[in-house]
């Protein structure tokens, strides 16, 4: 997961238990498959670039070729919470992955970050909205309809610190 999840998320960890049943021809990987319930508990990630850390606790089911993940709410570091709606699929070997995923939330703290972490933009981002997240493993599209909250401060520098980059 964590492979996948590189580019955009770290610190990601969590526990699973439940029945997963796995079944084919070990012979050729392209035949085993799997189907069943996890329970995802104690899930944590951090978005890297938005500096916000996400908390959940539920289950995950999986047919053969699709990884469903209904209704999971997800907690942000100060407990206000987001609903992740979504599914994956794939050709049945984990291959050729395609996902749709929708969270909707509702004064969610959605950007944490200090000057340090990026110079040209910064601050503490409460929002409301959805987020559409679609793509396959070459490419992802991030659709966001929110709008800002009260005690949001959000910084847009004018000039970098960083005297190396210079703009044309």
């Amino acid at each position: 997961i964590t492979r996948y999840m590189s580019e955009f998320a770290d610190h990601v960890s969590g526990k699973g238990y439940g029945k997963v049943r796995m079944y084919g021809t070990l012979k050729t990987p392209n035949d085993v498959h799997f189907e069943g319930s996890a329970l995802v508990k104690d899930g944590k990630m951090r978005v890297a670039m938005l500096g916000t850390h996400f908390t959940f606790s539920d289950s995950i089911y999986l047919t053969e070729k699709v990884i469903k993940l209904p209704q999971i709410p997800v907690n942000d570091a100060e407990g206000n919470r987001a609903l992740l709606n979504g599914e994956v699929t794939h050709d049945g070997t984990f291959q050729d992955l395609h996902y749709r995923i929708l969270i909707t939330y509702e004064d969610l703290l959605a950007m944490n970050t200090l000057i340090s972490d990026n110079d040209f933009f910064f601050g503490k981002v409460y929002a409301t909205g959805n987020v559409l997240i679609t793509g396959d493993e070459k490419e992802s599209q991030i659709n966001v309809n929110a709008r800002t909250r009260p005690n949001t401060e959000f910084n847009i520098s004018l000039a970098s610190n960083d005297l190396t980059q210079v703009i044309p």
